[in-house]
C-alpha cells in the first residue's frame, strides 16, 4: 500500500520503502536547445530563461576582513539569502557581486588594513619573519604569506575573489598553490561556460588540471519568476568511512534531512505530492533519488519543492561526484513584484528538464 510522508509532523527512515520502489523518475526526455546554459564547478544545466546567481555582497566581505568569522553568507544582489550556497576548492572561495568604483576602493582598503592588522600582530608574537607581502601581477589585489599559508584578494573584472590557505607543512607547497590560484582566476559573465579544465564559481572561473577537490553549490533566480530558485551542489564523491552511520550517505537519508529542516521554523506543513515520495534517477551518472513536496507556508500559501540527491563513486576512473539538486517555489517573491507565479504542473515539468540538462561540462582537447 502506498503512502505519502509529511515532514512537518514527523521525520520518518523511508529506507524500506525506497528498497520496495522500482519507478525511475519522469524526467522530460528533451532539454529545448534555447534554453540557457550555465556551469558549476565541474558541471553545467540548463534554464529556461535568464538568471541572476547568488554570491557575497561588498558589506559581507567587508565585514569578514575586520571579523573573520568564516560563516559567508550568501545573498542576490536585491538582498534575498541563498543560505545553501558553499564554496570550497578545498578552501574557502568568497566571491562578490559586480562592484562600483567605489565599493571596490573600500574593499581595497579593507584587505590592506587586515593585512597591516596581522603583520603588526606577528610582531608582537615575535613572528615577524611569518609574514610577507605577495605579488599578484599581472592581475591587480592584495596578498601576504603567514607562516606556511596565505590570504588574497583579487579583482577579476568587476568583481572580488578572496581565498585563503592555513599554514601548510611548508611555503613551499603554499606558494605553489597560491601562485595556481592567482594565474588559474579568471572573470566569468553569467551564462558563459568555458571549455577549459576549472571550476566554475559565479562570475568567475578557476582554470586547473582536473584533479582540486571542490565542494561547490550556486544558487539561481529566474528572472521572470523570481518565485522559483535553483541551487546546483558539485562535490568530490565523498570517501565511505566504515565507523560512520551509513546513512549518511544515502541519498534518500540526505533528502529526508535536507526536507526535515528546510523552513521548519515557519512553514505549517511539507508533504510530498508523489504517493511514493522517493523515486530513482540519475543527475548525470550519479545514482539517487528524486522528490517532489507541497510546502505551505506560514501565511498559508501553498508553494512547492522538488529536489535530487545522487551519490557518486570515489572510485570511479572519471570523476563521479556527489550531486544534489532542488528547485524551490516562494510565490510571495514574484507577487511582490506584480508577477503570477508558476503553477504546479508547470514547476514540475521545468524541475524536472532541469535535472535532465545536468551534465558533466564537456572540455576542448588542448
Amino acid at each position: 500500500m502506498k503512502r505519502s510522508f509529511d515532514f512537518g509532523i514527523h521525520f520518518m527512515n523511508f529506507a524500506a520503502l525506497f528498497l520496495l520502489t522500482s519507478l525511475c523518475g519522469c524526467q522530460a526526455s528533451d532539454v529545448p536547445s534555447d534554453w540557457k546554459v550555465d556551469c558549476v564547478g565541474r558541471m553545467q544545466l540548463s534554464f529556461p530563461e535568464e538568471v541572476d546567481v547568488a554570491a557575497n555582497t561588498p558589506n559581507m566581505i567587508e565585514r569578514e576582513y575586520k571579523i573573520k568569522s568564516i560563516q559567508p553568507s550568501f545573498d542576490f544582489a536585491d538582498g534575498q539569502h541563498a543560505g545553501w550556497s558553499v564554496i570550497q576548492m578545498p578552501n574557502w572561495i568568497f566571491v562578490t557581486h559586480p562592484l562600483s568604483v567605489t565599493e571596490k576602493g573600500r574593499l581595497r582598503t579593507a584587505a590592506e588594513q587586515d593585512a597591516l592588522r596581522i603583520r603588526e600582530w606577528l610582531k608582537t608574537e615575535k613572528r615577524a619573519n611569518d609574514f610577507e607581502s605577495l605579488s599578484v601581477k599581472p592581475k591587480i589585489g592584495i596578498a601576504s604569506r603567514v607562516g606556511g599559508g596565505y590570504d588574497a584578494s583579487i579583482f577579476v573584472g568587476d568583481n572580488l575573489v578572496r581565498t585563503w590557505a592555513e599554514s601548510g607543512s611548508s611555503w613551499s607547497e603554499g606558494r605553489k598553490d597560491f601562485e595556481r590560484f592567482v594565474d588559474g582566476i579568471a572573470s566569468r559573465q553569467t551564462l558563459a561556460v568555458p571549455s577549459l579544465q576549472g571550476l566554475c564559481i559565479p562570475y568567475a572561473f578557476i582554470k586547473d588540471d582536473g584533479t582540486r577537490h571542490r565542494y561547490i553549490a550556486m544558487t539561481y533566480r529566474l528572472r521572470k519568476h523570481p518565485d522559483v530558485t535553483i541551487l546546483l551542489k558539485d562535490q568530490n564523491a565523498v570517501e565511505t568511512d566504515p565507523k560512520a552511520r551509513p546513512g549518511i550517505y544515502d541519498p534518500q537519508d540526505i533528502s529526508d534531512a535536507f526536507w526535515s529542516r528546510y523552513d521548519s521554523t515557519y512553514r505549517q506543513s511539507l508533504k510530498s505530492v508523489w504517493s511514493d515520495p522517493y523515486k530513482r534517477i540519475k543527475l548525470a551518472d550519479s545514482k539517487g533519488v528524486e522528490s517532489f513536496v507541497k510546502i505551505v507556508r506560514e501565511d498559508g500559501s501553498v508553494d512547492h519543492g522538488y529536489l535530487v540527491v545522487a551519490r557518486g563513486d570515489p572510485h570511479a576512473k572519471q570523476d563521479t561526484p556527489d550531486l544534489m539538486l532542488y528547485v524551490i517555489q516562494h510565490s510571495k517573491n514574484a507577487k511582490a513584484r506584480g508577477i503570477e507565479p508558476v503553477t504546479k504542473e508547470a514547476f514540475i515539468e521545468m524541475a524536472q528538464t532541469i535535472a535532465a540538462s545536468v551534465k558533466r561540462r564537456p572540455i576542448a582537447p588542448p
